[in-house]
């Protein structure tokens, strides 16, 4: 939670969101974006969101890389793209999933995505 006046000045990132070609992500970008204003945010742990479609990763590796793409424009923006801790987390996760067979193409699908979406960020910033 944060106050209504933190969010003052705040904009959701038009390229990211549902009908973006980054689907996901406008709300960790919002987040992000009030901290880094400096304010200080209230987590509640008894409130939950519910998405209703939502059952886990997806296996379709077109949808993996857009939102993947979408993590890595964010991770970028906020200056989390060159943390050892993200990239660790990052080739950890693909270990693992290039571990199962039928994984390894997501597995090239999210990392490919997740370079996608810093280059993204840094090419919007070189124009």
């Amino acid at each position: 939670f944060f106050r209504r006046h933190a969010l003052a000045g705040q904009r959701f990132d038009e390229r990211l969101g549902a009908g973006a070609d980054m689907p996901v992500g406008e709300e960790i970008d919002l987040v992000l974006s009030v901290l880094r204003a400096g304010w200080r945010g209230y987590y509640e742990p008894s409130l939950a969101v519910y998405h209703p479609l939502s059952t886990g990763l997806p296996s379709d590796p077109s949808v993996l890389r857009r939102l993947e793409t979408a993590y890595g424009y964010v991770l970028a923006k906020h200056g989390f793209a060159g943390s050892g801790a993200v990239a660790a987390r990052l080739a950890l996760g693909l270990l693992k999933a290039a571990g199962r067979s039928a994984w390894s193409v997501c597995a090239r699908a999210s990392l490919f995505g997740r370079c996608r979406g810093i280059a993204n960020y840094l090419g919007a910033q070189t124009r």
